[in-house]
């Protein structure tokens, strides 16, 4: 019963640790000025921390000192070898404000935290889907618990993988670079072993710079928009992290609310040679139905109910992708 009331009483903190961040949050209240039809709305009740137990919340990174939890301090001491003492404090003191990773988990972009939010319905009920706020929220739970429960992210194999751009090295003319996405600027070495970056993931576990651009971009501090270079001593170079591609995003599993303005699909939950969880891009080689929905309406529900009846796979669990935009079938269409 203790444990039921604790439960309860931190699901109430949390109600109002959410309201109080969105009203700190600008996008957030210009979006709640907006009309029904032009918003979703945010079910403040949920909560992706429900059923977690005190011990287990209090042993979040989020709810740890400096943001890591235990799990954490052994990752970045292993991480960085220039550590001798107490990691945690070395973090405090030092790693943070040298720009290096203290968590297990990798730092998500904007980019994959949105794609995140767009095939997690549960994220986006709580936190909504695209605001500032529901950005940073969704790298919370994946720092917390995603990145346990599920790996590392990974992009849609649809999307070009982030690639090198160009080497900023002294003496180097060409340090232009085209980055239609995140253009991120880094060190050519590691700092501590003097090994070659090849991976943004690496780059990104020290100081560096990002900035999103869709042209040419100088590889530079100054191109990047800084006063001062990062490293004086160290060789720089640039990555690219790519825009991705727009595809109807997941709104919910049969039987669970939907919100969406726009075009509903009706279609696999799995796909049924691997079992993995179905993106729009496998659901589309299969049987589906489609709708237009607007998004004020209370009782949709993901079902054949409010597909006309339509059942495109009788007997298999499915799910419901919004495609707001419009942009992948004429209106109406169905399969």
């Amino acid at each position: 019963m203790v444990e039921k009331l604790n439960q309860a009483e931190k699901a109430n903190v949390n109600v109002f640790a959410v309201m109080n961040t969105k009203l700190q949050d600008t996008e957030f209240l210009q979006q709640s000025t907006m009309t029904a039809e032009e918003t979703k709305v945010v079910d403040l009740h949920y909560d992706p921390y429900w059923g977690m137990n005190k011990a287990e919340l209090a042993a979040l990174s989020s709810n740890s000192p400096s943001g890591l939890n235990d799990a954490d301090v052994k990752c970045y001491g292993a991480r960085y070898s220039d550590i001798t003492g107490d990691p945690r404090q070395h973090f405090i003191n030092i790693g943070e404000d040298t720009g290096r990773l203290g968590t297990c988990a990798n730092e998500l972009s904007k980019y994959e935290s949105q794609a995140l939010l767009d095939r997690k319905p549960e994220l986006q009920r709580s936190y909504g889907k695209k605001s500032k706020y529901a950005n940073t929220m969704a790298k919370q739970w994946y720092t917390d618990i995603g990145f346990q429960k599920e790996g590392k992210f990974k992009i849609d194999a649809w999307d070009n993988a982030p690639d090198f751009c160009v080497d900023a090295s002294k003496g180097n003319t060409n340090n232009r670079c085209y980055c239609p996405g995140i253009l991120y600027y880094g060190a050519k070495t590691d700092p501590l072993t003097n090994e070659h970056i090849t991976t943004l993931d690496h780059l990104k576990q020290w100081l560096h710079a990002e900035k999103e651009s869709d042209d040419f971009v100088d590889c530079s501090f100054t191109g990047v928009g800084l006063k001062e270079d990062l490293y004086k001593d160290i060789d720089k170079q640039c990555w690219c992290e790519y825009k991705p591609v727009y595809n109807p995003t997941k709104a919910a599993d049969e039987g669970e609310p939907v919100t969406c303005k726009g075009q509903v699909y009706f279609m696999q939950q799995n796909v049924a040679a691997t079992g993995a969880v179905s993106s729009w891009t496998d659901g589309i080689n299969n049987y589906y139905t489609v709708n237009d929905w607007n998004s004020s309406a209370k009782n949709h529900t993901c079902s054949a109910e409010n597909f006309e009846g339509v059942d495109p796979l009788p007997g298999t669990d499915k799910s419901c992708f919004c495609d707001e935009g419009e942009n992948r079938m004429a209106t109406g269409e169905q399969v």
